[in-house]
């Protein structure tokens, strides 16, 4: 008997999953609360009913569950689930007894927020990613835009879903009387505004005796947009031109009628034009500064090696030193000292010769005019030949 016992106890144990496995699928489905990124409460209570409603009537052969009490986060903690993916959502389901759960996100922001939806099915554990949908400005006016996304993901084919623009007139004349509307440049009558696409247009009201008053935004599906309007009178219209002279009607006896031509218009003598300005470049003192500079070298280095020459001339003394004798021009003070005034030398005859030839320079590149001007130079010098034609002479004048 015990034996009966332990085989029957065996048996069922081998075939109890097998058996779990061919249970029928319980014909619910839970619906997770929905998922938002920080919506107001009155707003979030529209939305899910909205999405509940379209649900049920997208499955309607699955009974839909009530709404649990804690949202998803707490329901993940209660399952002692580490993610929130498919596992997580078939064990949510199992413990519910569900045989397939709708998890339900708003991703983004009240701006703009993407609808994303999985449904999992609990006995195979196979997640289905619904196709994802764009709302934007979530309001409590949202819901029919929801559920219009909901159906189409499920597979169905909803009516297309349209938004209206109201128009309110501010001012002393609210009235619409004799209005004319054109959207996108187009002329429509006033109940087309209450069907309009979803999208961006540009909607111009004309008035009689009005300014034109346009408005250009976004159509919100499922929404009726305000548009704001506000007349102002239109400016006066310009006098007509004044009327063209009749001709009077021709006496046949007469004849044409005599036109005295008026007298010819005595034109101005022409008016020749200024001759052309030609500006010439003024002379500039290339060589003048090059020599120039030059002597302001040569005249520095004469001052350092005259300094120099001194100092050895100095130390000569210091060391009891005659360098005009015999016995002491080799040494090192009285042979480094002529050979610095040799170099004095030279630097003192560059000094004049570039002395010189600045002053040769600035009178052959004309230098007193480009100092003066036109006017004569306080001084002024030349050179040439004498009047037997046997020498030079020089000449120099001054003008106090």
């Amino acid at each position: 008997m015990r034996f009966k016992v332990r085989l029957a106890a065996v048996t069922l144990a081998v075939l109890s999953p097998a058996l779990a496995e061919a249970a029928p699928e319980p014909k619910t489905v839970l619906l997770l609360p929905l998922e938002h990124p920080g919506l107001p409460e009155e707003v979030v209570k529209v939305l899910e009913q909205a999405l509940r409603a379209e649900v049920e009537k997208a499955l309607p052969k699955l009974e839909l569950l009530p709404a649990p009490k804690l949202d998803f986060q707490a329901m993940r903690l209660a399952a002692g689930c580490s993610d929130d993916g498919p596992g997580c959502l078939t064990t949510i389901a199992k413990e519910l007894g569900a045989g397939r759960v709708l998890r339900a996100q708003l991703v983004g922001s009240a701006k703009k927020a993407t609808l994303k939806m999985t449904l999992v099915r609990a006995q195979t554990g196979k997640a289905d990613n619904l196709p994802s949908a764009e709302l934007r400005e979530l309001a409590v006016e949202s819901g029919p835009e929801l559920r219009y996304h909901v159906a189409k993901a499920f597979g169905g084919k909803p009516a297309p879903l349209f938004g209206a623009l109201e128009l309110t007139v501010t001012g002393r004349d609210p009235s619409l009387e004799g209005a004319e509307y054109f959207l996108d440049d187009e002329k429509v009558a006033a109940k087309a505004l209450q069907k309009v696409s979803p999208g961006d247009h540009r909607l111009s009201v004309h008035r009689p005796g009005y300014e034109s008053v346009i408005w250009m935004g976004e159509v919100l599906p499922g929404r009726k947009t305000n548009v704001k309007l506000e007349w102002k009178a239109a400016a006066a219209a310009p006098p007509p031109p004044p009327s063209m002279a009749v001709t009077p009607p021709i006496d046949p006896e007469k004849g044409l009628p005599k036109v005295e031509a008026p007298p010819p218009k005595t034109l101005p003598p022409p008016v020749e034009p200024p001759p052309a300005l030609v500006t010439e470049a003024p002379p500039r003192l290339v060589f003048t500064w090059v020599f120039a500079t030059g002597a302001l070298v040569a005249g520095a280095t004469w001052g350092v090696l005259g300094a120099q020459v001194l100092d050895r001339e100095n130390q000569a003394v210091d060391e009891m030193l005659n360098c005009d004798d015999s016995i002491d021009v080799n040494k090192a003070t009285c042979s480094g000292g002529r050979k610095l005034a040799t170099f004095t030398n030279v630097a003192i005859a560059a000094t004049g010769v570039f002395v010189g030839a600045t002053v040769a320079a600035f009178f052959l590149e004309d230098g007193p005019t480009v100092l003066f001007g036109e006017d004569p130079p306080p001084a002024q010098a030349g050179i040439g030949p004498t009047a037997d034609g046997q020498g030079v002479e020089a000449a120099v004048s001054l003008r106090f």
